[in-house]
């Protein structure tokens, strides 16, 4: 059942700073153990939720959202927005009595009992926010939701909608589609589909910019590595090791090497 916590959230312009360092720091250095279920984004998102809370912080509360919704008629798309904002408290709510501040709440946030009823409320939201204005900016915003909400509740072909519905309805530079391909990754491996999920990190890799990259050639080493492709998974590895020497990841890249050399 859930409960009202009633907590203030101010997010000041060094927050906001402050996050946006996390989430590049946490880009090139999340999620290590991800052999034993493939990607596991589900895993990922209880884990790493700061870095998912965070970008909603800077990209919905700092303005992108703003500047989709201007694009379009606001009396359109008041609804929408209203029921996506009423997403983004329930997907950002804290589990039990953590405050909720912990997971970047708004305030008069629900407090719910586990990850799936959080996601479950957060989904039916973005869910209506689509059905209310489809096409529209929000609610292409609402499809990547969706396609997180549907990882977490292990519902992997709902979850690959939804990321496609959003790659299909953003612009190409859209620095969240990393975000989507990802997710597709994650979706596809956990449906044992390697090959697929390998060519949505290929093109995550391929995308304009060095957000993400890193994290993406490690795990493309490391699907390879699983499927008995050693050739692909040491490129794989030696291009991380050579492009990104500074990221933390490099020295997981060495480690795979080494094994791949060993063996």
């Amino acid at each position: 059942m859930a409960r009202k916590i009633r907590q203030k959230k101010q997010l000041t312009e060094e927050e906001q700073k402050a996050l946006d360092h996390e989430k590049e720091l946490q880009e090139q250095g999340i999620q290590d153990d991800f052999q034993a279920r493939g990607f596991e984004l589900v895993d990922w998102m209880q884990h790493n939720r700061g870095v998912v809370l965070g970008l909603i912080a800077i990209v919905v509360l700092g303005g992108a959202v703003a500047g989709v919704l201007n694009a379009t008629s606001a009396t359109a798309n008041a609804e929408a927005s209203a029921l996506f904002f009423e997403g983004h408290d329930a997907y950002s709510a804290p589990l039990g009595d953590a405050p909720a501040i912990v997971t970047g709440a708004s305030a008069d946030t629900e407090s719910y009992k586990d990850e799936k009823e959080r996601a479950t409320k957060a989904r039916e939201k973005f869910q209506a926010t689509v059905a209310a204005q489809p096409g529209t900016g929000v609610a292409t915003l609402a499809q990547l939701y969706i396609g997180h909400t549907s990882m977490t509740l292990g519902e992997y072909d709902q979850a690959i909608e939804g990321y496609n519905a959003f790659l299909n309805g953003s612009e190409r530079d859209d620095p969240l589609r990393a975000l989507a391909l990802d997710g597709l990754a994650s979706a596809y491996d956990a449906k044992g589909e390697p090959d697929k999920a390998i060519e949505q990190l290929e093109t995550l890799v391929g995308l304009p910019g060095k957000a993400g990259e890193a994290l993406a050639l490690l795990k493309i080493a490391k699907l390879y590595e699983r499927t008995g492709k050693q050739d692909e998974a040491k490129a794989a590895a030696e291009r991380l090791s050579s492009d990104f020497a500074d990221s933390p990841l490099k020295s997981q890249a060495d480690e795979l090497l080494g094994r791949l050399k060993g063996g």
